[in-house]
């Protein structure tokens, strides 16, 4: 091995990248029906535990963060989700995902104001996606506010139109989808 590849930064990329293989499946499957909670649960753990055995350094703390949030996410466990997930956005600011994901998380804890404040923050950061302000709109929906979820569909739109084609199907909608 060559000295300037030390075997415990080998070894950390491997074990990072065995996590993200582990989160992947989770989320992957989901496209196909999504996995059995047991089988979804043994894979977080899997993931989860090789974020364990990573010796942390300020140069993947961030990484390590979310991934471990995320993969709480994805085993539906969003109050600690969150929390590891607020670690991340500490380190990485600008993490528009980190974003959504809390808002994600805080709306399946029915925290709709929360959901709401931590998009509203990821306002500041250029989206070039319209991500945030068409999930700011279903929370607004949600929420009942009409004029809120109007006003960031807009934005959403102008920014990517292909977005109105999920309005439809969005459920989020639904409790003001009759409103005149």
């Amino acid at each position: 091995m060559s000295p300037l590849v030390k075997p415990e930064r080998v070894r950390r990329q491997q074990l990072l990248r065995q996590a993200e293989g582990y989160l992947e499946l989770c989320t992957a499957c989901d496209s196909f029906g999504g996995l059995s909670g047991t089988l979804r649960k043994r894979i977080v753990e899997r993931g989860i535990a090789c974020l364990d055995e990573i010796d942390l350094r300020p140069s993947v703390e961030a990484h390590v963060f979310r991934l471990r949030g995320q993969l709480l996410r994805v085993a539906e466990r969003y109050g600690v989700a969150i929390d590891w997930l607020k670690q991340a956005l500490s380190l990485t600011p600008q993490d528009l995902d980190l974003y959504v994901s809390l808002g994600w998380c805080y709306k399946r804890l029915q925290r709709l104001d929360d959901a709401i404040d931590v998009l509203e923050q990821a306002t500041r950061i250029p989206d070039e996606s319209g991500i945030i302000r068409y999930n700011l709109a279903c929370y607004f929906a949600l929420a009942g506010d009409v004029h809120a979820t109007i006003s960031n569909l807009a934005i959403a739109f102008e920014t990517r139109p292909q977005l109105r084609e999920l309005v439809a199907t969005e459920t989020d909608f639904d409790p003001i989808r009759d409103d005149p």
